[in-house]
């Protein structure tokens, strides 16, 4: 991954524009909880989902190690202990039914196969856990982004239809803002 992206990834901007709080609220995050941040590259969003939790853990899966050994250094230097980076190489060290809550932050339309990315994840989640995808609202941000760059996009009618034909229920979508919307699905 190169400089200007991994800077990109930690802007304050970016973070804002995400409205991580927003995010937060509607995943009714429990201090005891263990979440799986799928896709944590170097750990902006990882790092204060820590800090919701007490007694529960961050588990952050990315596949670039270089990304992972970021989040290692972040975790050192802000001393905090309840964060775990794993290594995805197409198999998950999770114990099935173990967690309660999946995120997935502008990860989902990257992912080729959806479905099989769905059940593995789904696998994992304790009956009532959750999945939250947070995705882009179109091909072209319009929100602090001067590059005009187009990007890959899922709508959520298709997220949702995707989480359900995989056997996630109780599913719903906010649109956070003009750039991300957070579609939900409950393990049943």
């Amino acid at each position: 991954m190169n400089i200007d992206k991994m800077k990109r990834l930690d802007s304050p901007e970016r973070l804002a524009e995400y409205q991580i709080d927003k995010l937060f609220e509607l995943m009714n995050i429990k201090a005891h909880e263990i979440i799986l941040d799928v896709g944590s590259g170097t750990g902006a969003l990882t790092i204060p989902l820590a800090k919701e939790l007490d007694t529960g853990c961050v588990k952050a899966i990315d596949i670039d190690n270089k990304l992972l050994e970021i989040i290692d250094n972040k975790i050192e230097a802000s001393n905090i202990d309840n964060i775990e980076t794993i290594l995805f190489d197409g198999t998950l060290p999770i114990t099935i039914g173990m967690v309660d809550k999946v995120f997935a932050c502008v990860v989902f339309h990257e992912i080729e196969d959806k479905r099989e990315f769905l059940n593995l994840y789904n696998s994992c989640l304790k009956v009532g856990g959750a999945i939250y995808i947070v995705e882009f609202t179109s091909s072209k941000r319009r929100i602090n982004d001067n590059s005009n760059v187009k990007r890959e996009y899922i709508t959520s009618e298709a997220t949702e239809k995707l989480l359900s034909s995989c056997g996630f229920a109780d599913i719903s979508t906010t649109v956070i803002n003009e750039l991300i919307y957070m579609t939900i699905g409950y393990k049943a």
